[in-house]
């Protein structure tokens, strides 16, 4: 089985970050196929995080590698913060 593990927060050391190693390790200790997709880091990252204005958000080839990423999981796991929820 295949995880894909999604993950967004600007801070490294914040629980969440905690939280995707924490569920990384144990699907790796199940023996599940695990990647983890940080949004903030990653080479794929979006500039959606700081866009100005929705409707004129550019084209980036970047959104086709993570939507192959999320067509070949059979697992994805969102992992990120819920501010004043």
């Amino acid at each position: 089985m295949k995880t894909l593990i999604i993950t967004a927060h600007p801070k490294q050391d914040a629980f969440t970050h905690a939280v995707a190693a924490s569920y990384y390790k144990s699907a790796e200790h199940a023996g599940k196929e695990i990647e983890l997709l940080d949004l903030y880091r990653d080479e794929l990252r979006q500039d959606f995080f700081e866009f100005t204005d929705i409707k004129n958000l550019p084209s980036d080839p970047k959104r086709g590698q993570i939507q192959l990423l999320i067509k070949k999981a059979d697992e994805i796991v969102f992992i990120y913060p819920l501010w004043w929820g």
